[in-house]
């Protein structure tokens, strides 16, 4: 019995290298945080933060309609059902 390679990549990650990925990983992540809150900031310096306006009320028409009504033609209906 032989000893079997593994089918992973030839060259092996080292723990350092993955501390140093994750540290790089972390630092893209900080310098993007970083880039939203200056460009949040700068658009509410410069007047142009979009969230602050009043919100539009829709104006609400008085309905047209009055409701059901029993009109000749269903009221004919109705007694076509009770023959």
């Amino acid at each position: 019995m032989g000893k079997r390679q593994s089918s992973k990549s030839a060259t092996p990650s080292t723990p350092q290298s993955k501390e140093q990925q994750r540290r790089a990983f972390l630092a893209g992540m900080v310098a993007v945080g970083g880039a939203t809150a200056v460009s949040a900031a700068s658009a509410r310096l410069l007047g142009n933060d979009n969230n602050r306006k009043a919100p539009v009320q829709a104006k609400i028409d008085p309905p047209t309609s009055k409701g059901y009504q029993l009109t000749e033609h269903v009221q004919r209906y109705y007694d076509s059902l009770n023959e």
